[in-house]
C-alpha cells in the first residue's frame, strides 16, 4: 500500500479508485492493516464488492432483502409495497435479476425486465445494514448496461409518490420524470433515462 502522506492528505489515488468504502469517523489510534487507512481522523475500510447474475440460490436472500428494505414503507402507503408480493423465483428465471455481494454476502438486488422499446428497472433494493455504502449506484450502473447490452435506448422506472426519498434520488442519477399516475393500485412516480450505446 503506498504511503499516505500528510495526516490530512486526500485519499490515495488507490483508494479513491476501490469500488466501495465504509466511512466511520474516529478519533482513537487504530492499526492500519492491507484493508484500512487512516487519513485525518477517518478510517476508511475496502469493501470486496461484486455485482453478479442472481440464481435459483439466491431467492430467499432477495425475498429478505427486499421484505426488509421495503418494510419501512408500508406505514406511508397503508399497504405491503408492490415489490413485497413479487415472485422473485420467476423473476430470476425470465428477468435480468443481478445480485450486490460485499464481502461475500448477498447485499442488495435489481430485478431488469427486458421490453421491445426499453428496459424496466423493476425493484432495486439494499440491506438495511448495506445502505448508504453506493449500492443502488453500482445497480442502476448495472441496468444501464444491460440496456446498453441490448440494444435499448432507455431505462425506465417507478417508484411509490410516498417514497419522497427516491424523487430526489433518482433525478440526481439522470432520471427524468415522465408522468405520476394511478397504477395496480399505487399513486406512482414514473422515470426515464436514455442511454448510450457502448463505443
Amino acid at each position: 500500500m503506498r504511503p499516505v502522506g500528510s495526516a490530512c492528505d486526500s485519499p490515495p489515488r488507490s483508494a479513491r479508485r476501490a469500488s466501495v468504502a465504509r466511512l466511520t469517523t474516529t478519533r482513537q489510534i487504530v492499526n492500519v492493516s492491507a484493508r484500512q487507512l487512516l487519513i485525518c481522523n477517518i478510517v476508511i475500510t475496502v469493501v470486496d464488492v461484486q455485482v453478479r447474475r442472481a440464481d435459483p440460490s439466491d431467492v430467499a436472500a432477495i425475498e429478505r432483502i427486499v421484505h426488509a428494505a421495503f418494510d419501512k414503507y408500508v406505514a406511508r402507503i397503508g399497504r405491503q409495497p408492490a415489490p413485497m408480493s413479487a415472485d422473485y423465483g420467476a423473476a430470476v428465471a425470465s428477468s435480468r435479476v443481478w445480485v450486490i455481494e460485499a464481502d461475500g454476502e448477498v447485499a442488495g438486488v435489481v430485478v431488469n425486465e427486458v421490453h421491445d422499446d426499453h428496459l424496466l428497472l423493476d425493484t432495486v433494493a439494499i440491506a438495511p445494514n448495506a445502505q448508504g455504502h453506493g449500492f443502488v449506484a453500482l445497480l442502476l450502473a448495472r441496468a444501464e448496461d444491460d440496456a446498453r447490452e441490448l440494444g435499448l435506448p432507455e431505462v425506465r422506472l417507478l417508484t411509490n409518490q410516498a417514497m419522497t426519498e427516491n424523487q430526489s434520488f433518482y433525478p440526481r442519477h439522470g432520471y427524468i420524470e415522465t408522468a405520476r399516475g394511478r397504477q395496480d393500485g399505487y399513486d406512482r412516480v414514473f422515470y426515464a433515462k436514455r442511454v448510450e450505446r457502448f463505443g
